[in-house]
């Protein structure tokens, strides 16, 4: 009796069709990312697939320009087999940083090898004025990287919960934005390509991955001490989010519960003693406080008492939430 298909009679969805096709690209295209120049024997034998499979594959990412025939290679005995490379050039991938007072954009090879950047001042922290911002610096990022350069993809790094199903950012300290804003959606539809984004903290957490010891990591927490307070968590190289994006949230760790309120109603939360505002006013420091930290350096090696003070204290509150994160999740 000849089995049948969920979606009818024998017959294959399209749906599931494309999907699969495409998780076979993304495959062959892993490996040709990691080994750079294989023949289809070699493929085949890395990823499993059938030597149809790969063949369609590869026509496809060919066509696409994400891989070039680049020759024959050595004769193990029969015939010399055709070498395919990836051509890390082809594209481009742009990282977009955002702040309340400036954006910062990035232009990267497909194998993130930097090509372009640029800085862009943000008037205000308006949704649409962000929204613009954003898409004005992708522009200008593909027009220094080339017009051979397609661009696949952006990602976005933004300050404040990012809700993991929705893509909407709520961002009320940094942004002051009141409601959840869909950033992405929009800037996607303006530029023609999936735009992804998540939390600036977690974004630099994953960045981890690609450093000179990623095959080391498994678990492990990357820590933002600015103006404000952040985590990023990773257990088993996935990112730790929450229900509604707020994993990681390590300014608002209470380290002293008779301490003063903070704007999120809890009291002595760490990000109201370590923070540049915090530590800038104890300093004395007015106006910008991206200095701070550098200045309390300064000043603790010249031996000022109250600076050695204000860092004993930094150091010891954050130490304690560093040890909280290292008992409660062991990365």
């Amino acid at each position: 009796m000849r089995a049948v298909g969920i979606w009818g009679m024998g017959s294959e969805n399209p749906a599931t069709s494309t999907m699969v096709r495409r998780v076979n690209e993304n495959l062959v295209l892993s490996i040709m990312r990691k080994h750079k120049e294989l023949s289809r024997s070699d493929i085949q034998r890395l990823t499993s697939l059938t030597y149809p499979t790969v063949s369609k594959a590869i026509a496809s990412l060919l066509e696409q320009g994400l891989l070039i025939e680049s020759g024959e290679g050595e004769s193990r005995g029969g015939r010399r087999p055709r070498l395919v490379r990836f051509d890390a050039d082809s594209g481009l991938l742009a990282g977009v940083e955002v702040d309340k007072s400036r954006i910062r954009i990035a232009g990267f090879s497909l194998d993130y090898q930097l090509v372009a950047k640029c800085t862009l001042p943000l008037p205000d922290t308006n949704p649409e004025t962000v929204r613009s911002c954003i898409v004005d610096g992708v522009t200008c990022i593909k027009t220094e990287a080339g017009e051979k350069r397609t661009l696949y993809g952006v990602g976005v790094g933004c300050p404040g919960m990012v809700h993991p199903k929705t893509g909407r950012v709520i961002s009320r300290s940094t942004l002051r934005w009141a409601e959840p804003v869909d950033v992405a959606e929009e800037v996607s539809q303006w530029l023609e390509v999936p735009v992804f984004i998540d939390n600036d903290i977690n974004v630099a957490a994953l960045g981890e991955m690609f450093t000179a010891r990623r095959e080391e990591l498994e678990s492990w927490a990357y820590i933002s001490v600015a103006t404000g307070v952040g985590s990023g968590i990773v257990l088993n190289r996935q990112i730790l989010r929450g229900f509604a994006g707020g994993a990681g949230e390590l300014g608002h760790v209470s380290v002293n519960h008779k301490g003063a309120v903070c704007s999120c109603g809890s009291r002595g939360c760490l990000e109201n003693y370590i923070s540049s505002q915090a530590v800038s006013q104890r300093l004395g420091i007015g106006g910008d406080y991206s200095e701070c930290f550098r200045i309390l350096r300064s000043r603790v090696k010249a031996q000022d008492a109250e600076a050695v003070e204000i860092y004993r204290e930094t150091v010891d509150y954050l130490a304690i939430a560093i040890i909280s994160i290292l008992n409660l999740l062991n990365p």
